[in-house]
């Protein structure tokens, strides 16, 4: 009977190895290809990591210009409401 529980015992144990390395892994891709971090300049790490902050900045400041060029003008009291 011994050999019964340890054998269960080690099913669930490896198991949950799996479970939690799988939660892991997901938890790292996650952080490290999908979350913008705000100390990288709200880029994600893979970006920073492979040099292409700078790219992805620059066209971020590009488009800012751009959507900033069509806005209607800020008055001293705050944005007209037309």
């Amino acid at each position: 009977m011994k050999w019964l529980i340890d054998e269960v015992r080690n099913s669930i144990a490896s198991e949950l190895a799996e479970y939690i390395e799988a939660q892991i892994e997901a938890f790292v891709e996650d952080y490290n290809h999908r979350r913008y971090h705000e100390s990288l300049d709200n880029v994600i790490p893979a970006d920073a990591y492979y040099g292409r902050a700078a790219a992805i900045i620059k066209q971020r400041e590009r488009i800012k210009r751009r959507t900033g060029d069509k806005r209607p003008p800020t008055l001293p009291w705050g944005r007209c409401s037309v």
